[in-house]
């Protein structure tokens, strides 16, 4: 994960690294990991969920109008 972080600060630059750029990238990682803890923990529980198509559109942010 750290090689990751390293690969994309210097291919993204100074917008990876900045403020806008961390809130931005955190806010998507938020949203994936509300999606993946749930599911991931069913997965080594060893139980099978198919309501990720459910969680999905409960875990998005209102649209702003």
């Amino acid at each position: 994960m750290v090689a990751v972080f390293v690969f994309l600060a210097v291919v993204g630059g100074n917008a990876f690294v900045s403020v806008a750029g961390v809130a931005s990238w955190l806010n998507v990682a938020a949203e994936v990991g509300i999606v993946a803890l749930p599911i991931g923990l069913l997965m080594i529980a060893g139980e099978l969920d198919m309501s990720i198509g459910a969680i999905i559109p409960a875990s998005s942010p209102p649209r702003s109008r």
